[in-house]
């Protein structure tokens, strides 16, 4: 017989634990996807290596996995939005994603005051999520 392994579900942008489930398959059918999905999440680390949603999944008493957003600034430095990857800063502000990733790549973590503005008129750079 196959021992219930318990799962968490974890904020993507904060690394707050959410929500508990006693099971892969309580946690898939809350979510409507197949367990399989919650295994991979948590086993493969899926979650965090390519995110698609606000949130992932961890077996329970794992820690919160550090991991990075992408943040978006406008000319004065304020902070416009926080985002799950580059494709969705690059949907939700209508600046080209090969913009986005270009200056992610070569500036992404660095000070934005010791950056030249982007020719979108936006700064892009990861925030580390503890």
């Amino acid at each position: 017989m196959r021992r219930k392994k318990a799962v968490w579900k974890y904020d993507f942008f904060t690394n707050e634990l959410i929500e508990k489930y006693e099971s892969t398959f309580d946690c898939a059918h809350a979510h409507r996807v197949g367990p399989s999905q919650i295994w991979n999440h948590c086993h493969y680390k899926r979650g965090i290596k390519s995110p698609q949603k606000p949130y992932y999944f961890r077996w329970a008493g794992e820690p919160p996995e550090p991991h990075y957003v992408v943040e978006c600034y406008n000319h004065d430095f304020e902070l416009l939005g926080t985002y799950l990857n580059a494709q969705e800063a690059s949907n939700d502000t209508d600046v080209d994603y090969g913009t986005v990733t270009l200056q992610l790549r070569e500036h992404g973590h660095d000070d934005l005051r010791n950056r030249n503005q982007g020719y979108s008129g936006l700064w892009f750079k990861y925030k580390e999520v503890k």
